[in-house]
């Protein structure tokens, strides 16, 4: 945001020095700083720092990109992310972004047996002071929940080896739960649960049929391939979860952060559609965020609009290009149960309908799926969604 404030007021060389700042400091996401229909590179992209800047994002994170021409899937409970996670229940057994629904499990009670003794270490402490996971405080909440990016891709315990495609580093965070970490010999007790990590790890992917279903379902509905499919989840999570992506050129990679369970379930094995549903509309945000990124004078002219869709009170969509995508990111993912039928298809689309509409505010997303299962599902005029897309803006348009 600095950046860009300093952009627009043409303090070039300032705006070049705030974002080399953000990548020493760890900011990764090479499309934030690239993306062409955006002010920064519209502003900075005849200057000899932000193209010196651009190389040097991109030559460091290909040394951790996989073969391009080959789409993966994974899944797993990273050792930094789940010694994260145990922490904040620690700090406070109710905290909001851990599951308390579920407290009587049994690898609840493995947590409490094992960690009891270090309620009183000094690193806890301190990251309690950060987040003490006060219902009410939905800032620090969020700033908490988005600390799960920054813990997933160090090798184990050594915040100075990288080994997987980062997003973005929080070193005070990474430095108190490695320290933690040691002084409590979490390897011990990782080793020791892995069988029940890798069970629902392996649970997840088959279940899901991600190689001969979800991947090709994507591959079919957008020019765009996703590179690799990204679940990194914590069992004792609450229902939070966000699915950023890092895209560099063509290459693209999806992630999922969360959890894998919600409190209508009775183990942490999640082989439900609603999980599917949540892992589908976080996994196209990179592709249907990439094509709106085109369509920006549009949603500029159309800005008035935004009331229309949204009742404006979600502050993390408070623009019409946000809301947009995020009906279509849920209309997608309902169009995989739609064309699924082996899925319990008709009460999923009654929740997701009224998730949209009564819990989210986006008040007008029933219409938009019946518009969208007609004009692009049945009607089979269009290949993909950027051939759609035009449609959505028109749809927009027309809305009273």
């Amino acid at each position: 945001i600095k950046a860009e404030i300093n952009a627009n007021l043409n303090n070039l060389k300032k705006s070049n020095q705030i974002l080399r700042q953000a990548f020493n400091q760890g900011y990764y996401i090479y499309d934030s700083y690239s993306n062409e229909n955006e002010i920064l590179y519209k502003k900075l992209y005849k200057t000899k720092e932000y193209n010196s800047l651009l190389n040097d994002i991109k030559i460091y994170l290909n040394q951790y990109k996989q073969k391009e021409n080959t789409q993966t899937i994974s899944a797993n409970v990273p050792v930094m992310m789940e010694c994260y996670a145990i922490m904040l229940y620690l700090i406070n057994p109710k905290h909001t972004l851990i599951n308390s629904a579920f407290t009587n499990h049994q690898y609840f009670k493995k947590i409490d047996n094992y960690f009891y003794k270090y309620k009183d270490n000094k690193n806890l402490i301190e990251l309690g002071k950060l987040y003490p996971g006060i219902f009410e405080d939905w800032i620090v909440n969020m700033k908490a929940h988005h600390n799960l990016r920054s813990l997933y891709f160090y090798d184990k315990l050594d915040t100075n080896k990288i080994i997987t495609l980062p997003i973005e580093e929080n070193k005070v965070v990474a430095n108190l739960v490695s320290k933690f970490a040691k002084e409590t010999n979490f390897l011990k007790f990782y080793d020791e649960n892995k069988e029940f990590y890798d069970a629902m790890s392996s649970l997840i992917l088959t279940n899901y049929s991600f190689g001969n279903e979800i991947i090709p379902f994507f591959n079919k509905n957008f020019n765009l391939k996703i590179n690799k499919f990204n679940i990194f989840y914590t069992p004792i999570y609450s229902g939070w979860q966000h699915g950023p992506s890092v895209i560099i050129d063509d290459y693209i990679e999806s992630f999922y952060f969360g959890g894998i369970m919600y409190v209508e379930t009775n183990e942490f094995y999640y082989p439900d559609s609603y999980f599917l549903f949540t892992l589908i509309s976080e996994f196209d945000h990179a592709p249907i965020n990439k094509i709106s990124n085109n369509y920006n004078e549009n949603f500029e002219l159309l800005k008035d609009k935004y009331l229309v869709l949204s009742n404006g009170k979600n502050v993390s969509y408070s623009k019409l290009k946000d809301a947009t995508n995020e009906y279509l990111t849920w209309a997608f993912a309902l169009h995989f149960f739609y064309e699924n039928k082996k899925y319990d298809y008709l009460s999923l689309e009654k929740m997701i309908i009224e998730d949209m509409e009564k819990y989210r505010g986006f008040k007008r997303f029933g219409v938009f799926w019946s518009f969208y299962k007609q004009e692009y599902i049945n009607s089979k005029k269009y290949d993909n969604i950027e051939q759609f897309y035009p449609e959505i803006i028109n749809w927009i348009y027309n809305l009273k």
